[in-house]
């Protein structure tokens, strides 16, 4: 196919122009500028579409839930790793990219995301505790983990608590995933004493929103972001000699074998 004959790409995004531009169909320095937080930025690109006021306070209030900036975690350690050469921007990304289909950190509400949706067409809108729990026992009987839920170290995931707090102030814990993550929390809980945590209802706000799993994944990495920033850019002003050369007994290269070079065989 030549290029001529190709399909034009589409796009929703944006349009630059010369004074002004586009995003989603709003007007960048008269509609947006000085009126939309980043938060209201963020839910944009995920939908298309400006989310109403209520929305924009839920994400902002999950951001501040999120941020959970230890070091000592293993993607803000790989952050700290990778900027310790100087560059906070590539420890960033870096930190980022290493939770991509992770089973920790923002990637698990898109499988929570599923595991919501799968349990209100099995169960309806309003389960009955006693359908919840048997149609859990049987997902957790022919699943080996069950996404969403889980928390190291600890009996309860503190951010639960927040998120559901600010639910409440903001008039969303009636919604129907928020629901449906509350009963399977209970049935969890009384099955195997097994606690929820923050994915779940990162995953259970982010379907009441609208969003699709993919996007509810993204958007908690984004709003996440400040955890993977803060990290990268002390690293990167720390340059710490004993993250820029790790001892060579830690490390094991798995990869194709040095080509030859003309005067420099071993």
């Amino acid at each position: 196919m030549s290029p001529t004959e190709r399909p034009p790409i589409s796009r929703r995004v944006a349009l630059a122009g010369w004074t002004e531009h586009d995003y989603f169909g709003y007007r960048v320095f008269r509609e947006l500028c000085g009126e939309s937080s980043l938060a209201e930025l963020l839910l944009m690109s995920l939908t298309g579409r400006r989310p109403s006021p209520q929305h924009v306070a839920m994400a902002q209030d999950l951001a501040g839930a999120f941020t959970l900036a230890d070091p000592r975690v293993p993607p803000l350690k790989l952050a700290r790793l990778v900027a310790s050469f100087g560059d906070a921007t590539a420890g960033t990304c870096a930190g980022v990219l290493s939770t991509s289909g992770a089973r920790i950190g923002p990637a698990v509400s898109e499988p929570a995301a599923h595991l919501l949706l799968d349990a209100r067409d099995a169960l309806g809108r309003t389960p009955t505790p006693s359908a919840t729990r048997t149609w859990l026992e049987a997902r957790l009987a022919e699943a080996s983990g069950l996404p969403g839920f889980g928390i190291p170290f600890r009996g309860a995931d503190e951010r639960v608590t927040v998120i559901r707090r600010q639910l409440e102030r903001r008039g969303m814990a009636d919604g129907t995933f928020v629901g449906l993550a509350d009963a399977l929390a209970r049935a969890a809980a009384d099955l195997r004493d097994l606690p929820c945590n923050v994915t779940l209802y990162t995953a259970a706000v982010g379907l009441d929103m609208g969003l699709v799993p993919a996007a509810i994944a993204l958007l908690g990495a984004c709003l996440s972001l400040h955890c993977f920033s803060s990290n990268a850019f002390e690293g990167a002003e720390q340059r710490d000699p004993a993250l820029q050369r790790l001892p060579p007994d830690l490390v094991d290269y798995q990869g194709p074998p040095p080509r030859p070079w003309p005067g420099l065989e071993p």
